[in-house]
Order: C-alpha cells, then sequence, then structure tokens
C-alpha cells in the first residue's frame, strides 16, 4: 500500500459517505492451472492499438503483429487467435471477419486453415461454420475494447462529463461492445461526476444510475484508472481464476464474499492519449469503516451490535473464502474501506479487489490480510491517519472485543467442532506474531503491549472455553 494507492483507496469511504441515500460504491492444494499475465513493454506509437486478449489461462498485452508470432504462444491455434483478436479488437476497424481472416493467413501467416478449423472446434463451432460466429466468440476474449469516440463529447484532459458519458456507453451498447441491457438507451442514463473524489491513481470517477428495465433503479460506477491496461489485466486474471466466477457481485453465494469486478473495460483516445474505462456494478451496502465510525460517533447498544455482526460474518467469510482457495489466494489490501457489508443480506462485497492477483503468482496465507484489517489503526504513519481516526475514542478493550473476539467466532465457526481449537490458535499466532506491512510503518512497543493487554486475553478466553 502505498502512499498514492492509499489516496485511491479514500475514495471508497468519501463515495460511501456521497452515496449512502440511494445505494453505495461498489465500486499444498491445486485448483487448476493459474492465469498468467504478459506485458510486452508498449511504446507511445503502438499504445493506442494495444490489444488486451485472454487466451487459454493467458492475459496478455498485445502491441503489435510480432506479438502474435508462434513463438510467443504455446500453440498454433493460440498465436492465430491473437492475430484474429488484435485484427479485430483494433480501434475503427471495419474489416469483415473473412477479410481479417486471410489478412491473419496471408499476410502475417499466423493461421492456416488447419488452426482457423482447430480454434473452431475449440469455441463448440463446425469446421463449415459461419465465420463471424467464430469472431463473436473471439470478441468476448478481447478483454478491453477499443472504441472511437466524437471528440466534442470530450472536456478538460480528455474526461467525459456528466452528460457527454450517458451517450458514449448507449454507443458501446449499440457496438455490441458492453451487452448490459442497463446501458441499452441514452434517454435512461444519468450521470453524476465525482471528480476528484477518486484519489490519484483514479482520473475519472462517476456514479451512474440506470432506468433502462422495469423496477428499481441500478447503480454503476464508471472509473478510469491511471494505470488501465495493468489493472484490467490483473482483474481479467482474477475474474478467470478456478472457482472465482461464482463469486463476482452481484452473485451471492452463502457463506462467501461477492468480488466487485468490472463487468467491461474500454479505451478511447483523444488528442494526446489513450483512456482506460472500466464499468462496475455497485456494491449494496456500506463500507466497514462507515460502520466503525457511526459507533465511534455514537456508542449505543444498537450500533455495538450491528458493528459485532459485521465482524463475524466478515470472519466466517473470509474464512470460507481462503478455504476455498486452499489458504493461498488473499485480498491483499483487505482493510475496512475494501469491505462492503449489507445488514440486510448480512453478505460482504470486496472492492479494489486488484491485488489479488499478486497471490495467484507469489502464494500467501490469511495472515496478511488480518493483519492489515485490524492493525492499520495503530500505524503511525500521517499518511494513514484516517485508519487512527476511526477508533479514536472508543475504548480499545471495547474495541478489541467487538472486532477481533467476534471475526474470531466467526472465522473458527465455519470448521467442524473438533477443528476450531487448532483453528483459533492458528489465529492467535497471526495476531501475535511479528508482521511487516509495505509502507507501513508501526510503534513496536506499542504493538507488543497491545497484543499483551487486549488481544491475547481475548485469544485465551476463547480457548478456556473450548
Amino acid at each position: 500500500m502505498t502512499p498514492n494507492s492509499m489516496c485511491k483507496k479514500l475514495h471508497s469511504f468519501i463515495l460511501c459517505t456521497l452515496i449512502a441515500p440511494i445505494q453505495t460504491l461498489y465500486p499444498a492444494q491445486s485448483y487448476g492451472t493459474p492465469i498468467t499475465t504478459t506485458h510486452p513493454t508498449p511504446t507511445p506509437a503502438t499504445n493506442a492499438e494495444s490489444i488486451v486478449v485472454y487466451i487459454h489461462q493467458t492475459v496478455r498485452t498485445v502491441n503489435n503483429d510480432a506479438d502474435c508470432n508462434p513463438a510467443q504462444w504455446n500453440t498454433p491455434e493460440d498465436a492465430c487467435s491473437c492475430c484474429l483478436m488484435r485484427k479485430k479488437g483494433k480501434r475503427g476497424n471495419k474489416k469483415s471477419a473473412d477479410a481479417i481472416i486471410e489478412e491473419c493467413t496471408k499476410t502475417t501467416k499466423q493461421c492456416t486453415a488447419q488452426t482457423i478449423d482447430n480454434i473452431k472446434k475449440q469455441y463448440g463451432l463446425a469446421s463449415n461454420g459461419s465465420t463471424q460466429d467464430l469472431f463473436n466468440r473471439l470478441e468476448d476474449n478481447i478483454v478491453i475494447k477499443n472504441m472511437e469516440v466524437d471528440k466534442s463529447l470530450l472536456g478538460a484532459n480528455g474526461a467525459f462529463t456528466e452528460n457527454s458519458l450517458p451517450k458514449f456507453l448507449a454507443q458501446a451498447y449499440n457496438e455490441k461492445k458492453l451487452k448490459n441491457i442497463d446501458f441499452s438507451k441514452e434517454a435512461c442514463l444519468k450521470a453524476k461526476n465525482l471528480g476528484t473524489q477518486g484519489g490519484y491513481n483514479t482520473l475519472q470517477l462517476f456514479l451512474i444510475t440506470s432506468t433502462c428495465h422495469a423496477g428499481s433503479a441500478s447503480m454503476y460506477i464508471i472509473k478510469e484508472a491511471r494505470n488501465g491496461i495493468d489493472e484490467a489485466t490483473k482483474l481479467k486474471r482474477i475474474a478467470e481464476y478456478p472457482k472465482m466466477k461464482e463469486l463476482i457481485a452481484p452473485n451471492i453465494v452463502p457463506g462467501l464474499p461477492s468480488i466487485a469486478l468490472p463487468l467491461a473495460y474500454f479505451s478511447y483516445p483523444d488528442t494526446k492519449a489513450v483512456h482506460y474505462l472500466a464499468a462496475m456494478p455497485a456494491a449494496k451496502g456500506k463500507d466497514l469503516s462507515t460502520y466503525i465510525t457511526q459507533f465511534r460517533d455514537n456508542q449505543s447498544a444498537q450500533n455495538k451490535e450491528l458493528l459485532n455482526r459485521a465482524f463475524t460474518i466478515v470472519g466466517k467469510e473470509s474464512a470460507n473464502f481462503y478455504k476455498r482457495f486452499g489458504k493461498k489466494v488473499v485480498h491483499g489490501d483487505f482493510h475496512s474501506f475494501n469491505i462492503f457489508f449489507d445488514p440486510i443480506t448480512g453478505h460482504t462485497t470486496w472492492i479494489d479487489a486488484e491485488t489479488m492477483a499478486n497471490s495467484f503468482d507469489t502464494p500467501t496465507g490469511p495472515a496478511k490480510d488480518i493483519v492489515k484489517l485490524f492493525y492499520m489503526p495503530f500505524c503511525i504513519n500521517s499518511t494513514f491517519q484516517q485508519f487512527r481516526d476511526l477508533i479514536k475514542g472508543i475504548d480499545l478493550k471495547t474495541w478489541f472485543n467487538i472486532a477481533v473476539k467476534n471475526f474470531v467466532i466467526g472465522y473458527k465457526d465455519t470448521y467442524k467442532p473438533q477443528e476450531q481449537k487448532q483453528v483459533v490458535q492458528e489465529l492467535k499466532k497471526m495476531f501475535m506474531d511479528p508482521f511487516t506491512i509495505t509502507w507501513v510503518d508501526f510503534d513496536e512497543q506499542q504493538l507488543n503491549n497491545v497484543r499483551k493487554t487486549y488481544i491475547s486475553p481475548i485469544f485465551d478466553e476463547l480457548l478456556k472455553s473450548m
């Protein structure tokens, strides 16, 4: 967590406060082949034509024709798919499917008639089937949809306005680059510019309200990240990771968190740069820090019980998440601004999850998340003052009995009775062991006092009762 990334995280809290009245911001066991990613370094000349593709568990940024050479891919079919997707995904492409196939077979020579037949079979299509059907399947795996945009729709620095963004989203729907019917008509979309509240790493941030279908309005976040290609690549890897898809919001699997991921990515050029947008559903409820602040400012029995319940469910759903992935996949930036809790459904949604992809490459354990969630309020960096402010004025014994005790109870209760004592002992070790958090500093004497005075007695009491 860098200081700049913390600016990014703050937008969750600010947006929650702003949008709460309507619906808050989404914004040693194997589980299959890990999804890999490669990033050829783009140059200014090729950046406008970068295509991010997903082919057989690999997310790759393709900058030029050479990136689709067979030597760069595992199979001839993958190299051919790369060529077809690159040509199809190029901004402003108007070539027919047959013309693209001819270019990839005769010009770049990265496809043959046989590889194209084999790709059709991979998608369950007949070898004599429509080439357009093949391209419809391939287009779904072009991660970032490159679009042209009327420059008159853009304001300062190439950004959209509240009036022009609905036009762009409806254009994306009409071009079949955004398939959600909630974006089908400009007239039923309303944009609210959230401006600089996204922080350093967020260049554009809008709340979209859609009334394009009968029933209650739907809420979405449209966001431009400073490092759009990198973020989209990581989030696509997460979306395709084995056993992850059913957890993606708005899906709810009982006992497990939902993971807030974009439903689509776009790029468009202005006169100076290429912009990358993500469209994502809004998360239900409010971020955990809001409930903590609510209790801090009014320490009523009702607010305490709500916070007790929230931490119990965070413990339960995080335990089930870690078990689902062999205790090797973690959120990576697991703190109270990134965990949303909906008291109506009794369910959490995890946002800003791109750090999760790091644990695919370097498997880690739950301690990385747990330490950050409970110890950030004790960091000493002025940059992270908002974490200290969360619990300022709450008696520490009261705080830890609400937060740690209920989290541990929810966590252990996901295990069989005969396993729970060992689980609590393992959790105690996570809380009591020394740790480091990148870019964050602590007073070790203070931490040791906190562990000895407040945390250890909670675990001793729980273990004694078991």
